[in-house]
């Protein structure tokens, strides 16, 4: 915080506020355990875990569940990033240095497939970021869906959390909810 100017702070303390006035973490915790809960009571029904010894319902419990939230990586970043973008646009503040500047911070590869990208990447590239700022964004914003269904998949026995690209590096994130 101290190597920040202060505008690029105010942008992304801005960013921040607007989030949680805008209630995105609790939408985004809300949406997630839907999604949990639907793939626990999917993989429950399927692989009828009702009638198994406990060890091997355990077990069939934790597979289906990893697979069911790798799933989610690959569907829920395209949902999350309406949540990137409309804190950008509707925060107050300019957020254009801060961006440029944001991905040489952590590292963003900067993928130029937009195909990659939507699929892969829960936080779009800071060209795609910087494009859409100048489109206008409307209906429901779900809040940032792909990483905290990460953090609380957990809670449904898998390690994806520690496994993913994103995460691996970041160990805060695999203790902390995320905040972006």
């Amino acid at each position: 915080m101290e190597s920040l100017p202060k505008s690029e702070l105010a942008a992304e303390s801005s960013r921040r506020q607007w989030q949680i006035k805008n209630g995105l973490p609790g939408q985004a915790l809300l949406l997630v355990l839907g999604w949990n809960l639907l793939g626990g009571f999917l993989g429950s029904l399927a692989l009828k875990l009702a009638d198994r010894e406990p060890a091997e319902a355990l077990l069939g419990h934790a597979c289906w569940m990893t697979l069911w939230a790798f799933g989610g990586l690959l569907l829920l970043p395209a949902l999350s990033r309406k949540a990137v973008f409309a804190a950008a646009a509707d925060s107050g503040c300019d957020p254009r240095h801060w961006i440029e500047k944001f991905s040489s911070l952590v590292g963003e590869d900067g993928s130029s497939s937009a195909t990659v990208q939507t699929i892969f990447y829960p936080i779009p590239s800071a060209s795609m970021r910087l494009r859409q700022l100048e489109k206008p964004l409307s209906g429901f914003v779900p809040g940032n869906l792909a990483r905290s269904n990460l953090y609380y998949s957990w809670a449904t026995l898998t390690l994806l959390g520690r496994a993913v690209h994103c995460n691996v590096g970041c160990p805060a994130l695999w203790v902390f909810p995320p905040s972006e």
